[in-house]
């Protein structure tokens, strides 16, 4: 497993932003406010998530233990995949831990990338 990752940022057009480290390009998909505080050119330190399908790897990465461990748990509701838990990263990661752990309905509901039944699944979990 790939549990960290240090490099050059190469290119970052769109996401996954590619990170070169020793002469090796990885696309590593991130959330948008760590996309959007890097630069190509730039150092970075990622924590990564490796995402296995049977026609697909993908890597994620993160800046944080607690934003990786969001995303984990976030994967962990059936009807949650990585793409969709890192656009609910992006919505505000902490604000979704306690809307999660006060079961706070409400403020599930502004997530329209989450189908309804997902939502209370996440409630659930």
């Amino acid at each position: 497993m790939i549990a960290q990752l240090t490099g050059t940022v190469i290119r970052m057009h769109h996401n996954p932003l590619v990170l070169d480290v020793h002469g090796v390009g990885y696309a590593v998909h991130v959330p948008q406010g760590l996309l959007a505080t890097t630069a190509v050119g730039q150092q970075l330190t990622v924590l990564t998530y490796l995402h296995v399908r049977e026609d697909i790897l993908q890597l994620f990465g993160f800046s944080s233990e607690e934003e990786m461990s969001l995303f984990e748990l976030l994967l962990s509701v059936s009807g949650v995949g990585p793409k969709t838990a890192l656009a609910v990263l992006d919505r505000g990661g902490s604000a979704i831990k306690r809307a999660i752990i006060a079961s706070d309905v409400e403020f599930l509901w502004r997530f329209q990338d989450l189908a309804r039944k997902t939502r209370k699944k996440l409630l659930l979990n």
